[in-house]
Protein backbone atom coordinates (compact mmCIF):
# COMPACT_ATOMS: atom_id res chain seq x y z
CA UNK A 1 0.00 0.00 0.00
CA UNK A 2 2.76 2.29 0.45
CA UNK A 3 4.41 1.57 -2.60
CA UNK A 4 1.19 2.64 -4.37
CA UNK A 5 1.09 5.80 -2.07
CA UNK A 6 5.06 6.51 -3.20
CA UNK A 7 4.42 5.77 -6.85
CA UNK A 8 1.17 8.57 -6.89
CA UNK A 9 2.66 11.40 -7.20
CA UNK A 10 5.77 9.91 -9.74
CA UNK A 11 2.63 8.89 -11.90
CA UNK A 12 1.29 12.79 -11.79
CA UNK A 13 4.49 14.46 -12.54
CA UNK A 14 4.98 11.93 -15.53
CA UNK A 15 1.18 13.18 -16.76
CA UNK A 16 2.94 16.32 -19.00
CA UNK A 17 5.59 14.39 -20.26
CA UNK A 18 3.00 11.43 -21.49
CA UNK A 19 0.93 14.14 -22.77
CA UNK A 20 2.90 15.60 -25.00
CA UNK A 21 2.29 14.96 -28.79
CA UNK A 22 4.34 11.67 -30.37
CA UNK A 23 7.53 13.43 -33.20
CA UNK A 24 6.39 13.14 -36.28
CA UNK A 25 6.96 10.52 -38.60
CA UNK A 26 10.17 11.02 -40.64
CA UNK A 27 9.37 12.72 -44.13
CA UNK A 28 9.36 9.99 -47.18
CA UNK A 29 10.75 11.33 -50.31
CA UNK A 30 8.61 10.19 -53.20
CA UNK A 31 10.22 7.92 -55.13
CA UNK A 32 10.34 9.97 -58.29
CA UNK A 33 12.38 12.42 -57.27
CA UNK A 34 15.07 9.43 -56.38
CA UNK A 35 15.58 8.55 -60.07
CA UNK A 36 18.15 10.20 -61.69
CA UNK A 37 16.00 9.96 -65.10
CA UNK A 38 14.22 12.97 -63.37
CA UNK A 39 17.66 15.28 -63.48
CA UNK A 40 17.41 14.44 -67.40
CA UNK A 41 14.28 15.43 -67.72
CA UNK A 42 14.38 18.48 -65.85
CA UNK A 43 17.20 19.50 -67.98
CA UNK A 44 15.37 18.91 -71.25
CA UNK A 45 12.36 20.98 -70.12
CA UNK A 46 14.95 23.63 -68.95
CA UNK A 47 16.31 23.09 -72.54
CA UNK A 48 13.04 23.95 -74.24
CA UNK A 49 12.18 26.13 -71.65
CA UNK A 50 15.01 28.35 -73.08
CA UNK A 51 14.13 27.63 -76.67
CA UNK A 52 10.95 28.86 -76.08
CA UNK A 53 12.04 32.14 -74.30
CA UNK A 54 14.88 32.69 -77.30
CA UNK A 55 11.90 32.24 -79.97
CA UNK A 56 9.73 35.44 -78.11
CA UNK A 57 9.34 38.16 -80.94
CA UNK A 58 10.39 41.21 -79.26
CA UNK A 59 10.89 43.03 -82.75
CA UNK A 60 7.29 44.91 -82.14
CA UNK A 61 8.47 46.23 -78.59
CA UNK A 62 11.84 47.19 -79.56
CA UNK A 63 9.79 49.55 -83.12
CA UNK A 64 7.53 51.18 -80.02
CA UNK A 65 10.71 52.00 -77.90
CA UNK A 66 12.45 53.55 -80.58
CA UNK A 67 9.13 55.70 -81.62
CA UNK A 68 8.34 54.12 -84.78
CA UNK A 69 5.97 51.78 -85.98
CA UNK A 70 6.86 48.16 -86.30
CA UNK A 71 7.80 46.83 -90.10
CA UNK A 72 7.66 43.30 -91.26
CA UNK A 73 11.02 42.62 -90.10
CA UNK A 74 10.20 43.90 -86.48
CA UNK A 75 7.21 41.49 -86.03
CA UNK A 76 9.78 38.27 -86.93
CA UNK A 77 12.64 39.86 -84.61
CA UNK A 78 12.87 37.62 -81.57
CA UNK A 79 15.24 37.58 -78.49
CA UNK A 80 17.69 34.86 -80.45
CA UNK A 81 18.21 37.31 -83.35
CA UNK A 82 18.49 40.16 -81.11
CA UNK A 83 21.40 37.88 -79.09
CA UNK A 84 22.62 36.19 -82.44
CA UNK A 85 23.58 40.11 -83.00
CA UNK A 86 26.06 40.69 -79.87
CA UNK A 87 27.20 36.33 -80.40
CA UNK A 88 26.86 34.68 -83.68
CA UNK A 89 27.88 31.47 -82.23
CA UNK A 90 24.87 31.62 -79.82
CA UNK A 91 23.21 28.54 -80.64
CA UNK A 92 26.64 26.64 -80.15
CA UNK A 93 27.76 28.41 -76.90
CA UNK A 94 23.92 27.56 -75.28
CA UNK A 95 24.27 23.66 -76.50
CA UNK A 96 27.77 23.72 -74.65
CA UNK A 97 26.54 25.24 -71.35
CA UNK A 98 23.66 23.13 -71.48
CA UNK A 99 25.92 20.03 -71.55
CA UNK A 100 27.91 21.58 -68.77
CA UNK A 101 25.21 22.57 -66.74
CA UNK A 102 23.98 18.60 -67.13
CA UNK A 103 26.52 17.05 -64.35
CA UNK A 104 25.91 20.17 -61.88
CA UNK A 105 22.10 19.71 -62.11
CA UNK A 106 22.47 16.32 -60.96
CA UNK A 107 24.71 17.25 -58.13
CA UNK A 108 22.15 20.12 -57.02
CA UNK A 109 19.42 17.26 -57.17
CA UNK A 110 21.02 14.58 -55.23
CA UNK A 111 21.34 17.53 -52.62
CA UNK A 112 17.72 18.58 -52.56
CA UNK A 113 16.93 15.01 -52.54
CA UNK A 114 19.22 14.16 -49.50
CA UNK A 115 18.43 17.60 -47.64
CA UNK A 116 14.47 17.26 -48.13
CA UNK A 117 13.13 15.52 -45.49
CA UNK A 118 15.42 17.72 -42.84
CA UNK A 119 13.49 20.79 -44.58
CA UNK A 120 10.19 19.31 -44.58
CA UNK A 121 10.93 18.36 -40.95
CA UNK A 122 12.24 21.81 -39.88
CA UNK A 123 9.28 23.38 -41.59
CA UNK A 124 6.65 21.52 -39.69
CA UNK A 125 8.35 21.90 -36.32
CA UNK A 126 7.99 26.04 -37.51
CA UNK A 127 4.43 25.43 -38.30
CA UNK A 128 3.63 23.93 -35.26
CA UNK A 129 6.11 26.73 -33.17
CA UNK A 130 3.71 29.35 -34.91
CA UNK A 131 0.49 27.55 -34.12
CA UNK A 132 1.53 27.52 -30.47
CA UNK A 133 2.94 31.12 -30.16
CA UNK A 134 -0.77 32.16 -31.89
CA UNK A 135 -2.78 30.35 -29.59
CA UNK A 136 -0.64 32.00 -26.76
CA UNK A 137 -1.36 35.42 -28.32
CA UNK A 138 -3.43 37.88 -26.69
CA UNK A 139 -6.76 38.51 -27.73
CA UNK A 140 -7.60 42.35 -27.76
CA UNK A 141 -11.09 42.01 -28.63
CA UNK A 142 -12.80 38.96 -26.91
CA UNK A 143 -15.36 37.18 -28.47
CA UNK A 144 -13.82 37.34 -31.54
Amino acid sequence: MRRVAAAIPLLLAAAPALAQPAPPPPVQVPPQLLDPRMTDQLVNMAQGLSNALLNLPVGEVQAAAEGRPPTWADRHRTIRDVARQENPNLDRDYQRQIAEAGPQLRAAHRAIVTALPQIVSDLSRAADDIDRAMQNMPRPYPGR
